[in-house]
């Protein structure tokens, strides 16, 4: 049996942090939870004073007697709901990525 946990990461100038992890679902084969797991990855709607978020997932052996439970609105949930500029990330379209630090001038 597996099971996947969702890592969600905040990006706030050059560092990046681990935001909130948590555990979903159970899985029969390593197969089924890593092709539930690649539907899940990518950005995320980008709360006010980060410059990007977005999650990824890994799934992990459990023994069988082990069960998970359903997801759960997590603290960065209710960050997001709270605080998303609207123009950064519509429905209709993907979230903006990151902005690119600024580089230092090229010398001759």
């Amino acid at each position: 049996m597996y099971t996947m946990v969702l890592l969600i990461y905040l990006q706030s100038g050059l560092f990046v942090n681990l935001a909130g992890a948590t555990v979903s679902g159970e899985f029969n084969t390593l197969a089924l939870c890593q092709k539930a797991a690649v539907r899940k990855r990518g950005p995320l709607p980008i709360p006010l004073g980060y410059a990007g978020a977005w999650q990824d997932t890994m799934c992990v052996l459990i023994n069988r007697d082990v069960h998970v439970g359903n997801e759960r609105a997590t603290a960065f949930e209710q960050l997001l709901h709270d605080a998303i500029e609207p123009e950064r990330c519509r429905p209709a379209a993907a979230c903006r990525p990151a902005a690119a630090p600024p580089r230092p001038p090229l010398r001759p």
